[in-house]
């Protein structure tokens, strides 16, 4: 029987491969993703169809098809890219260049937000479980959550508005850099753990932007995450040990000294802690250091069952439920539409012409259209003509209001039409491929 979940890990040195996939229980290097070497917090699941790999030192970003190991195709950023993330529903990828941050929407490669609130090159990027929130952390030592809704009402492409994005909040309380960032589930209401290499973890509550409490190590924390039900927190360090914190005691303070004599570890690394992700019953843990190993961790009794190797340093560890498409690739027309990703935002008045063209979705239209339908584009192309003509003649001054208004109610209608239409097409042609299938 296939495993349940699988582990993704990433290689610095890009010899053998980009992205390796491994079994857990067994050990066993099921799939490899060539091309390329992938960065730190560059890997990333989009939906369950595609993975996506920051290349290292470079603006580009690495599609591969979960069942092919082929690259599917390359995005270029405007930058060098230092963290890449995708929503939970597939539908935008959020990456990092420098100090700036910039939104795409996945279906029609648009460019929905560029932010320059950090001051200096962003670490880490990580959406909460309901995709409502972006936390973002850098080398500026500041941890910033973002509302998705305000960075998707951003249209104009000046510097000025992306100066004008307010965050939700804005936690500054680390002395150094962020290595970082883990968010519970919960949605709005979850926890956030973060890490510096000022030698410490914090909780925050996002529901309040409240810092709950600290952990104060003896040597810096590059990587965390807590197993599903948020019992132990694990926190991977520069020395190569994880240390273990038991979420749950009652003798907690706002600040809590963890120490070598005194805390739970795990032993067996010889270089820096740089990625740790928990199985989902919470009983395996996976963790990837720049000893160029990735070891599988028994966290009950904290003895490490298997080790991984690898050519380079391990940049990137995931565990992730298998595809139900991780053998056998989708029919085409159920692949997630995916476009290049372009480099600048549009103005509003160009989203607004471009919208009934750039769908995302392809679908053949011959012979399918009932008569009163096939006139409905030359309609619209004519009453925009006549009014662009009307415009230039200085007639809209001229022109009644009551002649505006039919004009402005027959571009809904027709606009209603479109979309009903385009639905039911939709809708069959997805029933056929299941049909098929």
């Amino acid at each position: 029987m296939a495993d349940m979940e699988i582990a993704l890990t990433t290689d610095s040195s890009g010899e053998s491969f980009c992205v390796s996939v491994w079994s857990i229980s067994s050990g066993m290097q099921i799939k490899t993703y060539k091309t390329g070497s992938c960065l730190a917090h560059g890997l990333s699941l989009l939906g369950s169809q595609y993975v996506l790999g920051a290349q290292m030192g470079k603006p580009i970003l690495h599609v591969w098809n979960v069942a092919k190991e082929q690259l599917h195709m390359k995005m270029i950023c405007p930058g060098r890219i230092s963290a890449v993330t995708c929503s939970p529903d597939g539908n935008y990828c959020v990456a990092a260049c420098g100090e700036k941050i910039y939104v795409w929407q996945v279906g029609t490669g648009r460019l929905h937000a560029v932010i320059a609130r950090h001051y200096q090159r962003v670490t880490c990027l990580v959406f909460t479980d309901d995709g409502t929130h972006l936390i973002s952390g850098g080398d500026d030592n500041m941890v910033i959550i973002w509302s998705m809704a305000e960075l998707l009402c951003q249209s104009s492409p000046s510097l000025s508005s992306e100066q004008s994005l307010i965050p939700t909040y804005t936690w500054s309380d680390h002395a150094l850099p962020v290595t970082d960032i883990h968010c519970s589930s919960g949605g709005s209401r979850a926890r956030v753990f973060t890490s510096s290499l000022d030698q410490t973890c914090k909780l925050y509550s996002l529901a309040s932007g409240d810092l709950l409490c600290s952990f104060v190590f003896d040597c810096s924390i590059t990587a965390i995450v807590t197993d599903p039900a948020e019992y132990n927190l694990f926190a991977g360090a520069s020395n190569g040990r994880i240390y273990q914190i038991m979420l749950y005691n009652p003798g907690f303070k706002q600040e809590n000294h963890i120490t070598n004599e005194g805390a739970l570890n795990f032993t067996g690394h010889s270089k820096q802690v740089t990625s740790l992700a928990v199985t989902m019953d919470g009983t395996v843990l996976l963790s990837g250091s720049n000893d160029n190993t990735a070891r599988v961790w028994h966290i009950q009794s904290r003895q490490s069952i298997r080790t991984l190797t690898h050519k380079g340093a391990v940049t990137n560890v995931q565990i992730i439920r298998r595809p139900v498409n991780f053998t056998d690739p989708l029919s085409r027309n159920l692949w997630p539409p995916l476009q290049p990703f372009k480099r600048h935002m549009e103005s509003r008045s160009s989203k607004s012409n471009d919208s009934v063209q750039d769908t995302g979705v392809a679908v053949n239209l011959s012979n399918k259209i009932p008569k009163e339908t096939l006139d409905l584009k030359t309609r619209v192309r004519t009453i925009m003509v006549d009014n662009d003509q009307k415009t230039k003649a200085t007639a809209v001054s001229k022109r009644s209001h009551e002649d505006l208004i039919e004009d402005v109610q027959q571009l809904k209608r027709i606009n209603q039409n479109f979309y009903q239409f385009a639905v039911e097409e939709l809708m069959a042609e997805v029933h056929k491929s299941l049909e098929g299938t």
